[in-house]
């Protein structure tokens, strides 16, 4: 088998021993006449095989190959330009050659390798053109010097033995591309075969390896690439004619000699280098089909390998991180997990004990027992805030906080905020000042609830490590370029006992505190600032310290708001997120007269939370009336004027949002004045919220209701607001527990009844609204099991799509079951908590 290399050394001493006019050296020598025949004829027509590869064969519409390499290597050196001409075969090429269709026939054979198959054989073609003898065709045409020289192979199955002389063909079932010389030398020689023809040599040697052939024949350049790509261990070369090399050359018609000069001439001054070149580029680069496994691993095996190893090591380090991240993730939810069951575990009780000791406050007390309860009350609600903030530091770490931007009045809002620690700077007796240097009216984009909570928690931990002096609020704007927001700046500064300068560093690290003189530490659970940190960072702000010990402290924060051009009404976004904020104990000795309070629509479809609202009105003196369903509220609106409306968001028959939508309607309709519309339920969360905000509530409360939030709500919203005391404990207490006991006992009652039958009938909504109910009632009594249970059985039904999910029976069970074990044991101070919270 002869090589590339072997090939073109092969192929320039042919070209060298051919007769010729002179070998090349360098740019051919033309002739005048041959300069005027290319510039009279610059274009010459010549045909291609669209199937033969790599010799010709047809890409993306062009020719390209072997052959057409070498007739644009001629037309580099000669100047003539080949234009190939449709529709003409390999056999009828010599007499369209004849008839003048086309000036030359690229790929005839100069010394033809089939004679050996045919006695007088045609030399027309290596697998190409053949249509007379070869003393026809030579007298008809002139043949150029070759270009190429190849062998023709004989390919076989390990099982047969080798062929070294043609003759060992005779009798064999014989594969060839059909449409060539090769087809008519076999088809008309003395050998007798069996001749299959195909469309090339890729399906020939298909054939053999599908058994339908015995052998298959064909040019070595052809059949070696699909051999190793696509054969390799199943088809080997047997034979062929290695003594005979076929040889490309260029036929041109007698009466054309000055074309056939021209091109001798300009294949002389073809370098043998120039003809590997090629060979090789169109033996490497043209596509045989998708090659065999076993090929790729036996050319590619360390490349293979290389790229194996590579994706083992990928594989265990992608295993690795996810193992990793599902530690993280696990260990994130466990943390998670573990803060609201705490948070729960210990919120149950302390409801259930702050709401007993604030009652007991507001009892007559001897002085040194009513200073116990006012320590036990300050210390419950250091506990409350503690469990806040580390709840608040939790989510802020896990990203499980979203911001809600919305328009705010700067100078009402930072006024609030002010007020909301106001009474604490007074209990130290220290002065509260507040800068306001931006402009008058100035309404800018920001998150009001979490911006407030920077500046409450800036303000409190002021508060808290200064003793004597003052305190400073400061709030500027800095406009911004055209195209971008502004900053608000705010600035809190105090004259306290200031941070160490090795301290200042790690200040906004969690449960970093810093000592008082004498090594006393501040209460506290030393994430204030880092929640700040945190808030500052979800709003892609900066917050920064300098401080001075004995000096005081500033802290700086800069917060990207842009500015609002056209504001709502002063107060209308900012009320809506007033947060609660406790406030100091008041003394109470006589209740205040609920003859002139604010008049408040509750609504409410369940029976104890109605009453457990109510007896908190009343200790507010409050006047209220109830509605226990949407049509009923919606009637009573239209009928009387009220000072607010506390507003259930799940009632049987028209939900909240849809209610407060109409009652909104009404207003717009009659230009009534707005009335303040404050949603009380037991869901939580951004998306409640933000659903209260936009169907037009002002405000949002959580069930349980805490007096001192209802408080507040109702002094933001009413004119009239609140007594300053609140009324102590009527006599009849107990009385007023008993009722609240029967109550809820009949009406979570007749909710089992409801959920049992709805859950009988496969009716998910009847069901999920019972669940509701009693999830509700059960807060507002301290059944927290009961309600957690509820709250359960609510969210697998809501989830529901299809009929019951599977267990919901169950739950049910379960749920009447924990309901008779809360009415067999002890009160659990429903009453109590139906006075505090509801």
């Amino acid at each position: 088998m002869v090589s590339w290399k072997g090939r073109a050394v092969l192929i320039g001493m042919v070209i060298g021993l051919m007769p010729a006019p002179g070998r090349a050296i360098g740019a051919p020598q033309f002739t005048a006449e041959e300069k005027a025949w290319i510039a009279a004829h610059p274009v010459v027509r010549t045909r291609a095989d669209s199937k033969w590869r790599p010799f010709e064969f047809r890409e993306n519409g062009k020719v390209v190959g072997v052959v057409p390499s070498f007739l644009a290597a001629v037309s580099q050196i000669s100047g003539l330009r080949f234009e190939y001409v449709d529709g003409v075969t390999w056999r009828d090429s010599v007499d369209a050659l004849r008839a003048g269709r086309i000036d030359i026939v690229p790929d005839v054979t100069w010394r033809s390798a089939y004679n050996a198959l045919k006695k007088n054989a045609p030399g027309a073609k290596a697998g190409v053109t053949a249509s007379e003898d070869a003393t026809s065709l030579r007298s008809n045409v002139i043949v150029s010097r070759p270009y190429f020289v190849g062998t023709v192979l004989v390919v076989a199955p390990e099982h047969l033995n080798l062929f070294v002389d043609v003759r060992n063909l005779a009798g064999r079932r014989v594969a060839v591309k059909g449409g060539g010389a090769l087809e008519d030398a076999l088809r008309h020689g003395d050998i007798p075969v069996t001749l299959l023809t195909y469309d090339d040599e890729r399906d020939a040697l298909a054939a053999v390896s599908d058994g339908d052939a015995d052998v298959a024949v064909g040019p070595d350049m052809s059949i070696l690439p699909l051999l190793q790509r696509q054969y390799r261990n199943q088809l080997f070369v047997s034979g062929g004619l290695p003594d005979n090399p076929y040889a490309l050359a260029i036929a041109t018609r007698r009466d054309m000699p000055v074309l056939a000069s021209i091109l001798d001439k300009s294949l002389a001054a073809i370098s043998a280098r120039d003809a590997e070149i090629i060979a090789r580029q169109w033996i490497e680069s043209t596509d045989y089909g998708k090659p065999s496994l076993h090929s790729i691993l036996y050319y590619r095996r360390w490349q293979v390998a290389a790229a194996g190893a590579g994706l083992l090591a990928l594989a265990a380090i992608a295993f690795a991180s996810w193992r990793s991240r599902v530690a993280a993730v696990r260990s994130e939810r466990d943390k998670a997990m573990f803060f609201a069951f705490i948070s729960h575990e210990i919120r149950t009780p302390m409801h259930t004990i702050l709401s007993s000791l604030e009652l007991l406050q507001r009892a007559k007390l001897p002085p040194k027992q009513a200073g116990r309860a006012d320590a036990a009350v300050a210390a419950s609600e250091s506990l409350l805030t503690l469990l806040d903030d580390i709840l608040d530091y939790s989510r802020l770490e896990s990203r499980n906080v979203t911001l809600a931007p919305e328009p705010t009045h700067v100078e009402p809002w930072v006024q609030r905020s002010a007020d909301m620690v106001r009474w604490r700077v007074d209990e130290k007796k220290l002065g509260l000042a507040l800068e306001l240097a931006c402009r008058p009216g100035l309404c800018v984009l920001i998150d009001p609830v979490r911006t407030r909570q920077i500046v409450l928690n800036l303000l409190v931990n002021a508060i808290k490590f200064t003793s004597a002096g003052s305190i400073a609020l400061r709030i500027d704007y800095l406009d911004g370029k055209p195209d971008r927001a502004g900053s608000l700046v705010i600035e809190v500064r105090d004259t306290g006992i200031g941070i160490p300068p090795e301290r200042q560093r790690r200040i906004f690290e969690p449960y970093q505190r810093v000592e008082q003189a004498g090594n006393r530490r501040v209460a506290g659970s030393g994430l204030g600032l880092s929640i700040c940190r945190e808030l500052v960072d979800l709003m892609k702000g900066v917050i920064t310290v300098s401080s001075n010990p004995d000096k005081g402290t500033v802290f700086t924060v800069i917060l990207p708001a842009r500015r609002i051009a056209h504001a709502p009404a002063a107060g209308t976004a900012d009320a809506r997120e007033a947060t609660p904020e406790p406030s100091p104990p008041v003394d109470a000795d006589t209740p205040p007269s609920a003859g002139d309070g604010p008049m408040i629509l509750v609504v409410d479809d369940h029976e104890a939370v109605q009453h457990a609202i109510q007896h908190q009105l009343d200790a507010l003196a409050c006047r209220s009336t109830v509605a226990d369903t949407g049509e009923h509220a919606l009637a009573q609106f239209e009928r009387a004027t009220f000072d607010m409306v506390l507003l259930d968001c799940d009632l049987p028959d028209i939900d909240g949002y849809t209610v407060v939508q109409r009652m909104r309607e009404d207003e717009r309709q009659r230009q009534r004045a707005r009335t303040p519309i404050i949603a009380i339920s037991a869901s939580t969360g951004d998306a409640h919220r933000a659903r209260c905000f936009d169907s037009g509530m002002d405000g949002v409360l959580a069930k349980p209701l805490r007096l001192d939030a209802l408080r507040q709500m109702i002094d933001l919203w009413c004119p009239a607001g609140v007594a300053d005391e609140i009324a102590p404990p009527a006599e009849d207490t107990q009385s007023a527990k008993g009722d609240f006991r029967a109550i809820y006992r009949q009406s979570v009652d007749a909710d089992l009844a409801v959920l049992g039958d709805a859950l009988s009938n496969g009716d998910t909504e009847r069901a999920r609204h019972a669940s509701h109910r009693i999830k509700g009632a059960a807060a507002v009594a301290g059944h927290a099991a009961t309600s957690e249970l509820a709250a359960e059985l609510e969210r697998r039904l809501q989830l529901a799509s299809g009929g019951m999910p599977p267990g919901i029976r169950a739950l049910g069970d379960e749920l009447s079951r924990l309901h008779r074990a809360d009415m067999a044991g002890p009160d659990t101070g429903g009453r109590e908590s139906g006075d505090r919270n509801a």
